[in-house]
């Protein structure tokens, strides 16, 4: 399964049968199918367009756009955050993720939360992950921070 954060939206794609099942049974959370990928459940509603100080999902839009769902989140400093299922500003997150450098690629034991810092103090703002059902196994193949 790969696993994209997006300025902290997520898109979950199946690369092979059962994975998605075999996450949400191993982690607990809820996803959502949308057209030929999965998202979290409270984020099944999130609009491609944001207009300031309406709300959006639980959060109020800080600027006007339109444009693809994570580029709404990068332009109003959001992140999900799926340890209470809400949208956060990117700013408001402190916490530390266990994300370490492994060859070429950075490994976690689970999803890093966007906005999170590593221990070398980067703010993780989005990624694309690859997840191993047989292993579950967190690898990421691409990072980006702030």
């Amino acid at each position: 399964m790969i696993v994209n954060c997006e300025h902290g939206f997520y898109t979950f794609y199946e690369t092979d049968v059962g994975q998605i099942s075999n996450f949400i049974l191993r982690s607990g959370f809820s996803l959502f199918k949308k057209n030929n990928y999965f998202v979290f459940d409270a984020l099944k509603d999130a609009e491609d367009f944001s207009i300031k100080g309406l709300p959006y999902l639980n959060a109020v839009s800080k600027k006007n756009y339109q444009g693809k769902m994570g580029e709404v989140f990068r332009s109003n400093d959001f992140v999900f955050d799926f340890t209470s299922d809400l949208i956060k500003d990117r700013n408001s997150v402190t916490s530390f993720n266990d994300l370490m450098l492994s060859g070429d690629r950075y490994v976690s034991k689970g999803l890093v939360l966007p906005g999170s810092f590593t221990q070398g103090g980067k703010k993780v703002i989005g990624y694309t992950c690859h997840v191993s059902r047989l292993t579950n196994s967190f690898t990421y193949s691409e990072v980006d921070f702030v």
